[in-house]
């Protein structure tokens, strides 16, 4: 068969919320760098003003001082109370002083006892920002670099992929799996947590003092710890998915009925197992679904009858595209005409295994077929296996050693193989690798 399908890239939609994420977080440093660049730029030391008097009163403050003098008051600007020594402020109470001023915020004091002079202070306010710009500039830079490499990437993805219909069918994105959900919860907050401390590392980017400081450590605290959270969690949450599938394959838990409609992924085609073969019909489709997902959440209730038909109904509807996969309504495909074996897709996340039950047909056998049939295994479909004890090449040495599998070949990319009773060959790379009998 040709075995060739069309279906939306996946890997555009990664590249897009990638890019998404980091233009956000881009357009938030952007803003800061160019707020501390425009602040460095105005600052001159020709608008430094003096102010002569006692202190009447000096009264710490969060990450300042406040001073009373002439009966007015002004506040320390906190970069320049970050490099002073506070009991030296304190004793400042009572003496005759002289102030600089600069944007309202006092830049240095000159007292007989305890001094810091305008120049010194307009000095360290100058290199605070350039601190910060250099600081803030390469976070940007390199938020701007990930940005751009992340957008180039989504324009060089197609928005539809021409391939292999097994290797394209399992290359969708999948849901994160409960395991992964419930750990990986305490390793997203810290990230959320980092972008929401974007908001007050603008409020205080004007001056940038002691606070931006702090909340940039946050930030970057914020976001190591989500990433060593990961880290930690990941092998131990690979070895929970691994165990939860591996149990889920033993197809232990005996059923009163089986659903015995079955949808085939190579071309999108439902089925019956019947005795003598699959059996397909169009209306099976409603069937199917009904079936799979009757005691889902959100057919609680439904008239089944009544949800058949409406479903039928929208399925006529509707258009048939030209070139699809067709065959004769009431047409039966026997198993051994089938030649089925058995083929594995393995993850590194999520879904560490899934077994498909697959036909090897020739381009004669049934011309109107674009592609083999692909069944997904599951308790359903292994159950009416045995019971009309239909041959699946590869089957039962795949569901014996599944374990092993998952532990040697859910690593890194998506990996895919036949398995024969006698071989696994690993597909798309010419690799035969025969290590379980």
């Amino acid at each position: 068969m040709r075995n060739v399908t069309v279906i939306a890239n996946n890997k555009r939609k990664k590249y897009r919320q990638l890019f998404i994420t980091l233009l956000v977080s881009t357009i938030g440093f952007l803003a800061i760098f160019i707020m501390v660049c425009v602040l460095s730029a105005n600052l001159n030391f020709q608008d430094v003003s003096q102010v002569q008097g006692t202190v009447q009163e000096v009264s710490e403050q969060e990450d300042s001082y406040l001073f009373s003098i002439n009966d007015s008051e002004y506040t320390l600007n906190s970069v320049v109370a970050g490099k002073i020594d506070g009991q030296q402020i304190i004793s400042l109470q009572g003496q005759d002083v002289s102030l600089y001023i600069l944007d309202n915020k006092v830049i240095g004091f000159v007292s007989d006892g305890y001094s810091l002079s305008g120049e010194e202070g307009f000095q360290i306010l100058q290199d605070n920002y350039n601190i910060s710009m250099i600081t803030i500039g390469v976070l940007t830079a390199v938020l701007l670099l990930g940005t751009i490499i992340s957008l180039i990437l989504f324009l060089r993805e197609k928005k539809e992929v021409r391939g292999d219909v097994f290797k394209l069918i399992n290359e969708r994105q999948l849901p994160i799996s409960q395991v992964r959900r419930q750990y990986l919860k305490y390793a997203v907050m810290p990230i959320l947590l980092a972008l929401v401390f974007l908001i007050p590392m603008v409020i205080y980017s004007e001056p940038i003092g002691t606070m931006f400081y702090v909340f940039l450590g946050i930030f970057i605290a914020c976001l190591l710890s989500g990433i060593i959270l990961s880290a930690i969690f990941m092998p131990y949450i690979k070895k929970r998915e691994i165990e939860l599938f591996d149990k889920a394959l033993a197809f232990e838990d005996e059923k009163e009925e089986y659903n015995p409609y079955v949808m085939d992924m190579g071309n999108y085609l439902p089925f019956k197992l019947q005795e003598n073969g699959l059996m397909y019909k169009s209306e099976f489709e409603a069937d199917y679904l009904i079936e799979t997902f009757k005691n889902e959440e959100a057919f609680k209730g439904e008239d089944l009858i009544q949800l058949r038909g409406e479903i039928l109904k929208e399925i006529n509807q509707q258009p048939h595209q030209e070139g699809e996969s067709l065959l004769d309504e009431g047409s039966i495909i026997k198993y051994d005409e089938l030649n089925l074996s058995t083929k594995v897709v393995f993850r590194s996340a999520n879904e560490p295994i899934k077994i498909f039950v697959c036909s090897n047909l020739d381009d004669a056998q049934y011309p109107t077929l674009n592609n083999d049939l692909y069944l997904e295994l599951d308790e359903n479909l292994y159950y009416y296996i045995k019971k009309y004890n239909i041959a699946v090449n590869g089957l039962e040495k795949c569901l014996k050693n599944r374990k092993q599998y998952m532990e040697m070949y859910c690593k890194g990319k998506i990996k895919y193989f036949d398995i024969t009773d006698e071989d696994e060959i690993e597909l798309f790379t010419k690799k035969s690798k025969n290590n379980l009998k």
